[in-house]
């Protein structure tokens, strides 16, 4: 790759480490080698660690709503969060929860902002420096990089991971839509 970019074109001749080298062309940006070949491993195994905690159900999340110092964070765009969309059983939100939309805390290249902007997303929606949080969508995909930019933030997260999808099945369990 340096003979495509130059050596002026990298940071740093030597480069060691790069942040956020999340597809091909940030590769190649960050003047680290690329190839064509495809590596020969040897078979392994891999033995997953599950993490009590991190995942949390319907029953975890009724149970802290309300509380002091806790924030039910909604990963969707605010059309879903406000009662827009599709996909789900009825419109809304969980009562209490606060809209941060995934996509607010990436850029334009799926990266993750830089930690003061991501620390000044979540205290615009309320989200105070010591709060408990759960991040939840409609199924539990879209919340994960709301619990990774909290977890950058040192923030203690959860995800529900039954999230909005679960929750809005049970027709006994409240729903607020947000009125306009």
């Amino acid at each position: 790759m340096r003979g495509k970019f130059g050596v002026a074109d990298c940071p740093s001749p030597e480069v060691k480490e790069v942040k956020h080298a999340s597809n091909l062309s940030n590769l190649r940006v960050s003047c680290l080698p690329v190839t064509k070949e495809i590596p020969a491993y040897e078979p392994g195994r891999f033995n997953p660690v599950i993490k009590n905690g991190i995942l949390v159900d319907l029953e975890y999340v009724k149970a802290r709503s309300g509380e002091a110092g806790f924030c039910l964070v909604d990963g969707r765009s605010a059309q879903g969060f406000e009662g827009g969309g599709v996909g789900v059983f009825r419109a809304g939100h969980i009562p209490g929860a606060i809209n941060l939309p995934f996509s607010a805390v990436l850029d334009s290249t799926n990266r993750y902002l830089p930690t003061d902007s991501l620390r000044a997303k979540f205290q615009s929606v309320g989200i105070k420096p010591g709060d408990d949080i759960i991040s939840y969508c409609y199924s539990g995909r879209t919340a994960c990089p709301i619990y990774v930019a909290a977890k950058i933030l040192g923030y203690n997260v959860h995800l529900y991971d039954g999230s909005f999808e679960e929750w809005s099945r049970r027709e006994k369990l409240p729903v607020e839509v947000t009125k306009k």
